[in-house]
């Protein structure tokens, strides 16, 4: 436990020979420091890993300033509706407000349950364009996979013993594969 912290003996070390205690100083220390340094850097990628899958979907102040002076554009020609209008529309076809629905348990909702598509979108919001219901349903597409994928993630270690996984089976197939040319061969 000394050693780990830096208190070594060096004249016991010595009196053993002075070859053999600097041969075993050195590579104690590169070792241990090389270890060290490992798991220092698999702890540091493991959480920049999870902190980028978060924040890779999450827009730079010039991409927010695009988006608000698009949408301003667009309203001033009337190609776009404001999603203020595309929310009071689903809570008329919903009868109520939105999160309601969406707070309803999943069993109770089997008969409420729709996909909604392009045709459907544009057929409850009043003046929507196709191009933005495109738009705002590959949006919503996109927040779920990236919310969906920040609660159920993987880390780095469990990201390497999938990768594991696959590979063992991989192995298996390929070995069985090889053993049935064999076969076929003979």
């Amino acid at each position: 436990f000394l050693v780990l912290m830096g208190d070594f003996d060096m004249k016991g070390m010595m009196q053993t020979g002075r070859a053999v205690a600097a041969t075993w100083f050195w590579t104690y220390m590169v070792l241990v420091l090389l270890i060290m340094l490992n798991m220092l850097l698999a702890i540091i990628m493991d959480t920049y890993t999870s902190v980028k899958s978060q924040v890779s979907s999450t827009e730079t102040l010039p991409e927010q300033a695009l988006e608000l002076l698009r949408r301003f554009r667009q309203n001033q020609l009337k190609q776009r509706v404001p999603l203020n209008h595309v929310w009071k529309c689903f809570s008329k076809k919903l009868g109520g407000p939105i999160y309601e629905a969406l707070n309803i348990v999943p069993e109770a909702a089997t008969n409420r349950a729709e996909i909604i598509t392009i045709q459907s979108f544009l057929a409850t919001v009043d003046n929507l364009e196709e191009a933005q219901a495109k738009r705002l349903l590959c949006s919503a597409v996109g927040d779920f996979r990236g919310a969906y994928e920040a609660a159920h993630g993987l880390s780095m270690a469990d990201a390497m013993s999938v990768v594991s996984k696959i590979h063992t089976k991989l192995e298996g197939l390929i070995a069985d594969a090889r053993r049935q040319d064999n076969s076929e061969t003979r």
